[in-house]
Order: C-alpha cells, then sequence, then structure tokens
C-alpha cells in the first residue's frame, strides 16, 4: 500500500476538476443562460404542438364518429328514437354532404381520406361508378388513366427510362 503525501492531498484531481468547471460556467454565464433559455423555447414548442395535435385528432375523432353515425343511421322509423331517415335517398342525400364536408375540412389527415372513402362508397352504392374512381386517383400511390402500369408498357422504347437503345433495321427496298 502506497503512502499518500501531503502534497497529494493539497492536489487533488477531483477538487482540480470541480473548481475548473466553476471557472468555465462563470465565465461563460451570458452564453449558457440564453442557450437554456433557448432550448427551453423549444422544448415548449415541441410540447405544446403535441398537445395541439392531439386535441385536433379528437375532434376529428368525434367529427368522423357523427358522420359515420349518418351512414349507419336507420332507413325509416327509429325504434330507439335516434337518428333516422324516412328514404335511403335522403340518407344517402346527408351522408354525402357529411362526408364531403368532412373530407373537404381534413383533407391530408387519416379522417379526410377515410371521408373520401366513404363519399366513394356512398357514390358506388347509389350507381355513380365513374366519380368514385376519379375521387380516389388523387391518392398517392394510385394510378391514373396515363401512368403505365409496368415499365415500359406504354412508353415509346426509346424513351423509357430502362429502354436499351434500339438497332438499326435495314429497309428493304424492292
Amino acid at each position: 500500500m502506497a503512502r499518500i503525501t501531503r502534497k497529494e492531498l493539497k492536489s487533488d484531481k477531483f477538487a482540480l476538476e470541480v473548481g475548473q468547471t466553476v471557472t468555465f460556467f462563470e465565465e461563460h454565464q451570458k452564453e449558457i443562460a440564453r442557450y437554456a433559455v433557448v432550448a427551453a423555447t423549444v422544448g415548449l414548442l415541441v410540447i405544446g404542438y403535441g398537445y395541439y395535435q392531439r386535441r385536433e385528432h379528437g375532434i376529428r375523432q368525434q367529427a368522423l364518429t357523427k358522420a359515420v353515425e349518418v351512414q349507419e343511421a336507420p332507413v325509416g322509423p327509429s325504434a330507439s328514437g335516434g337518428l333516422s331517415f324516412p328514404t335511403q335517398e335522403a340518407k344517402d342525400r346527408e351522408a354525402l354532404r357529411v362526408f364531403t364536408d368532412l373530407r373537404n375540412k381534413y383533407s391530408g389527415t387519416d379522417e379526410g381520406e377515410i371521408a373520401e372513402y366513404y363519399v366513394g362508397a356512398v357514390k358506388a352504392d347509389q350507381g355513380s361508378w365513374r366519380r368514385p374512381k376519379r375521387a380516389s386517383s388523387k391518392w398517392p400511390g394510385r394510378a391514373t388513366r396515363n401512368t403505365p402500369r409496368w415499365p415500359n408498357s406504354r412508353w415509346p422504347r426509346s424513351t423509357s427510362p430502362r429502354a436499351a437503345p434500339m438497332p438499326r433495321r435495314a429497309r428493304c427496298e424492292s
């Protein structure tokens, strides 16, 4: 066991590090305070945005629930005294109105896409087959009339991104 001398006791490494740290913070107090305020502001903005998103998601879910209740309402008198429609046409008209408003108000969200699906389903039930197809063509990943189904399907061979150069063919002159 090595003996510790008086000189080693006076120069403790931990005490030196703590002293240097305190000195650093005293010298850079303004910069540290400035960065702490910036970090706290960013943290509060992130927390506020998360709270806002959860609140808005709840509002959108409530609106979608009410719209689905319209779609699921019975035709004719209601036994429970809830929402009901006198005819199927009135029910479809109201469902289209509610889901179209929901789709327009919350476009770009999951609830807006679900509302667009319901609009297409109601129109398909009515026999309007072209309108739902047109409405769903703006979704990402959906093919339109001019989009090729697989590579090289409708593109001329010379403009296809994967096309190999075409060999020249000799003309037969007769």
